[in-house]
């Protein structure tokens, strides 16, 4: 791929103002599919570049390692997934205080570090959940489901962010 994008450049003699790269199995998508494709990873580049802005702007480094604790913290209404306990922007970001952690075990899924698949969680019940799934760590803990159950209904009410 490399190679031949290079070689492009040196048939053209000057640098293009952009370069696409499609690989085979997008282009099997067809253009509706290829085009929200684009559209989800321009919408992620906005949400990461807003994110940034707005780490710095609260004094913090506007680093990846930040952006994606952010991101998830937003995403979890600034919760715990796990107790329902509130979760601040300090903690957030302290490795110390919160772990990214794998909703479903990575010895299950495999998985790498894809955002779908993660949560950002307190250490202490990440620590607690081990390498299990939720409902293995958690399942015979009816109050913690409750809390969960509650946060979840008050999300649910809530409008959505336009």
């Amino acid at each position: 791929m490399r190679r031949a994008v290079n070689e492009a450049l040196q048939a053209l003699r000057e640098p293009p103002s952009e370069i696409v790269v499609e690989l085979a199995r997008e282009m099997a998508l067809g253009l509706k599919a290829r085009k929200e494709i684009e559209e989800k990873i321009n919408r992620n580049r906005k949400d990461r570049a807003k994110a940034r802005q707005t780490l710095i702007d609260h004094g913090q480094p506007g680093t990846d390692r930040n952006v994606l604790r952010y991101l998830l913290w937003q995403e979890q209404e600034n919760h715990c997934p796990y107790c329902a306990g509130r979760i601040s922007l300090e903690q957030a970001l302290d490795g110390n205080e919160t772990n990214l952690e794998h909703i479903l075990p990575r010895s299950l899924t495999r998985v790498g570090r894809q955002r779908d698949h993660l949560v950002l969680a307190h250490r202490a019940c990440n620590d607690l959940k081990g390498d299990r799934t939720p409902y293995e760590a958690f399942g015979q803990d009816a109050d913690r489901w409750a809390r969960r159950a509650i946060l979840r209904e008050r999300s649910e009410a809530k409008p959505p962010p336009s």
